[in-house]
């Protein structure tokens, strides 16, 4: 079920245009993959989901900057919003896990639940009071954080997305910029939860570094403060606690890159004449170059764990490959 409209305006001799789109669909008896028990024998299973409900806008404004006889520029912005909800999800309404990473320990999941968004981040919580401290308990005879009950800890498919776009010219010259990013995502980052364990991670110097020990921010369980200090040799032992709980490993995947830049030059045809050729066109082009923002830590936000529904997990993720190339364009 599916409503859309929307609007397309041309104006001043088409040098601005304007597409806004709204829809509101509904997904019935939509199939997916679902986590299966490893004891079960198999890897996954099929199920139908009851209800999805996906509203949102979709934008595109494009502009004629500047044009002259040897200049011109073109700019355009293009943006997104999706609100997803789980309307229903099996008879019992009950949730409905879809993927998970390959460490089971920390109890997260990619999992449908009724009336929150698709693609939630359930998982190991921080038990914490009243005041939203850590609670820590006694390990031995160092302080660990007290693992809390499962929750929502975020939502792995971005709401948003925007781009925008360049393109120049100026007499024989041609370039073009794209820069695209996406928000309102999170992930588990399970490359991050153990870089933390074996001491990799920035995190993991206190402000005095290791030698001095350090001192967990939060509070014990009958609500006094924290005074034992970690010697270095037990550190590892607070990081594998912090480990086991997935709250520790989540975090934003906002970003913005610049996904595509080029540089052209188009061969005069005073250059060609006496050859076989008609237009020739050579351009330097770079992909995924750099990021302008990036709100994760060591990892490419874009790096996925698998290319199922599992959106929002992360595991020793190959990043986005950075590709410079020239191209050659011949006409006969």
């Amino acid at each position: 079920n599916e409503i859309e409209f929307g609007v397309d305006l041309r104006m001043f001799d088409n040098k601005l245009s304007i597409d806004a789109t709204y829809y509101d669909n509904e997904t019935l008896g939509d199939i997916v993959g679902v986590s299966a028990s490893a004891t079960s024998g198999f890897g996954s299973a099929l199920a139908n989901l009851g209800n999805i409900s996906n509203k949102g806008i979709e934008l595109l404004i494009k502009g004629e900057i500047m044009r002259t006889d040897d200049f011109a520029w073109n700019a355009s912005i293009n943006y997104t919003k999706n609100t997803s909800e789980v309307v229903a999800t099996n008879d019992a309404g009950g949730n409905i896990s879809i993927g998970n990473p390959r460490d089971l320990e920390t109890g997260i999941n990619v999992t449908h639940i009724v009336g929150e968004q698709w693609g939630a981040l359930y998982g190991n919580s921080y038990e914490r009071d009243s005041q939203g401290r850590i609670v820590h308990i006694m390990q031995g005879d160092i302080p660990v954080p007290k693992i809390g009950g499962k929750k929502i800890l975020g939502f792995g498919v971005a709401p948003e997305s925007i781009g925008l776009g360049s393109t120049f010219s100026y007499k024989d010259f041609n370039a073009s910029i794209l820069v695209e990013g996406k928000m309102g995502g999170s992930f588990y980052s399970g490359t991050n939860n153990w870089y933390k364990v074996y001491g990799l991670h920035k995190d993991t110097v206190p402000a005095g570094g290791r030698e001095a020990g350090f001192t967990p921010s939060g509070v014990m369980e009958d609500g006094s403060s924290i005074t034992t200090s970690i010697p270095q040799a037990q550190q590892e032992d607070y990081y594998r606690r912090t480990y086991s709980i997935a709250e520790e490993a989540i975090q934003d995947s906002d970003y913005m890159r610049v996904r595509q830049l080029s540089i052209g030059y188009n061969v005069p045809s005073s250059m060609l004449e006496g050859t076989f050729v008609d237009k020739a066109t050579v351009s330097l082009i770079g992909r995924n170059l750099f990021f302008l923002s990036n709100s994760t830590d060591n990892i490419d936000p874009e790096s996925a764990y698998n290319n199922g529904n599992s959106a929002g997990l992360e595991w020793f993720g190959i990043p986005v490959p950075r590709t410079i190339g020239l191209n050659v364009n011949l006409k006969f």
